[in-house]
């Protein structure tokens, strides 16, 4: 009777510990959890002391409304894991905003993008430069250079392994700041590259970007230089490239998102009505 007991609670216990979900196989960039409710987001990018500020989303300044305009202005948590010494300078740093995903018909966050980009300082009018002093905030780009593409690859493989998948296509799904929202697009005007690394619970994807039109960085200045504006056909920026210069990468992006099998366990799949 008491071995039977015993085999029964073993049998129960081990249940339990199969129904459970290692804390470390959801955890992500910055150590955020994934399989919370949405509205513990904030609270969670806090209490990790995550950092957040606000960017300029308008890379040239007209005049001083510009900046007051707040649809020119967009507040966002954000990683510096990826602002390498050896790229960074006076002129600009490598950040990743950091965008929640829910599960749709629910408020459960099962994944996050990391969209890519670099900080400068925005182009100012000559009306605007007699209020340079007041220009404090830095505006967001969503190019990237090769060097620092290639280094978040190095890293994700030192990390995940060998990726599971790794091929291009013309279909791409794009995160684009335009203006204060984040808005998303299918893409087939350029190639991207798609590299997929697949863990026990989730499915992590490097989208390397598109050819940028906009945008080259010079190694030796350890400086963007953007187009404000091009008329005609336009032409990806690295078929014109200077002594120094090496390509950039438009609206690149990491994808961490829960799978089946761990929505499931979570329970995260119940509707909201």
């Amino acid at each position: 009777m008491n071995k039977l007991f015993f085999s029964s609670i073993f049998f129960l216990l081990f249940l339990i510990s199969c129904d459970k979900m290692p804390k470390e196989d959801i955890t992500i960039i910055n150590n955020i959890v994934l399989g919370q409710n949405i509205s513990n987001y904030n609270k969670q990018m806090d209490s990790l002391s995550v950092p957040h500020q606000n960017f300029l989303t308008k890379l040239y300044i007209d005049d001083f409304n510009d900046l007051l305009d707040e649809n020119n202005h967009i507040n966002m948590y954000y990683s510096n894991i990826f602002n390498f010494s050896e790229e960074r300078s006076i002129h600009n740093e490598h950040l990743g905003l950091l965008y929640p995903i829910t599960l749709t018909g629910t408020e459960n966050n099962i994944g996050l993008i990391v969209m890519l980009g670099h900080t400068g300082k925005p182009f100012l009018s000559s009306i605007a430069q007699k209020n340079a002093n007041l220009i404090s905030e830095k505006h967001f780009g969503q190019d990237i250079s090769k060097n620092v593409i290639d280094k978040i690859q190095n890293l994700y493989v030192s990390k995940y392994g060998k990726p599971t998948s790794e091929y291009e296509t013309k279909f791409n799904l794009i995160y684009v700041i335009e203006k204060n929202v984040i808005n998303k697009y299918s893409d087939t005007t350029r190639v991207g590259k798609e590299i997929s690394w697949n863990t026990k619970y989730m499915n992590i994807t490097l989208f390397t970007g598109l050819d940028s039109y906009d945008c080259t960085y010079d190694t030796n200045k350890k400086y963007y230089s953007e187009t404000i504006w091009s008329m005609g056909e336009r032409v990806i920026a690295k078929k014109n490239l200077k002594i120094n210069e090496i390509p950039c990468y438009t609206f690149a992006y990491i994808k961490y998102e829960l799978n089946t099998e761990a929505i499931e366990k979570l329970k995260l799949n119940k509707t909201k009505i």
